[in-house]
């Protein structure tokens, strides 16, 4: 069972400082996923213990935090590890694909990350590269199907320009603001009489 330090050290070797990876061997595969596994079912028997047995002291929710954390960790690494797998397949679906269907497709690595079962023989890649290929041909349909139901996408080059809008309110603003002052001005400068005033005020 390996911990952080041991996990730190692995992952260093599979990737440089672009993330730029190496694959990972059967062994070491099983090393990462053994690991995870064990830190998994660590979290459950602690959350049994928990509930069924009443045990709530706070050595036991410490330990529980303490693997969930370890955990996260591994799966956090474990995604770096395997990024380059997303976008291999969603180019592979859709050369041309969206950061919609790039973000699906990372969703589905996560799963793929905690359903893996390392015990069945193959490799890790063959498993997340088939879930990848089988659930972004479903997205890609569904997204195809919406497309046609619904029509164009929202796009903010397709909305109307409301800058003269604006620039006319404020310049309207600007006018009845003289308008008022005019109108308020006790020495009567444009000269009105009460039939005027009336007017102006009702327009």
């Amino acid at each position: 069972i390996m911990n952080e330090g041991d996990l730190a050290e692995m992952v260093n070797g599979l990737l440089d400082d672009k993330d730029k990876r190496r694959s990972p061997t059967r062994e070491e595969e099983i090393s990462l996923f053994g690991s995870l596994h064990h830190y998994k079912q660590g979290i459950h028997e602690n959350a049994k213990r928990i509930l069924e047995a009443g045990e709530t002291t706070r050595e036991v929710v410490a330990e529980m935090v303490d693997r969930y954390k370890t955990a996260l960790y591994f799966v956090d690494n474990l995604f770096r590890i395997n990024s380059g797998l997303v976008k291999a397949m969603t180019k592979l679906i859709k050369p041309d694909y969206t950061s919609d269907q790039l973000s699906e497709g990372k969703l589905i690595l996560l799963r793929a990350i905690n359903c893996f079962d390392f015990n069945r023989g193959y490799k890790f890649s063959t498993y997340a590269c088939r879930s990848l290929v089988k659930s972004l041909k479903r997205f890609v349909a569904e997204e195809n199907r919406l497309r046609y139901r619904f029509g164009l996408e929202y796009k903010d080059c397709f909305e109307p320009d409301t800058f003269f809008d604006i620039r006319g309110a404020e310049e309207i603003s600007f006018q009845m603001g003289i308008v008022r002052k005019i109108l308020n001005d006790k020495n009567n400068p444009a000269k009105l009489d009460d039939i005027d005033r009336i007017v102006i005020n009702r327009r």
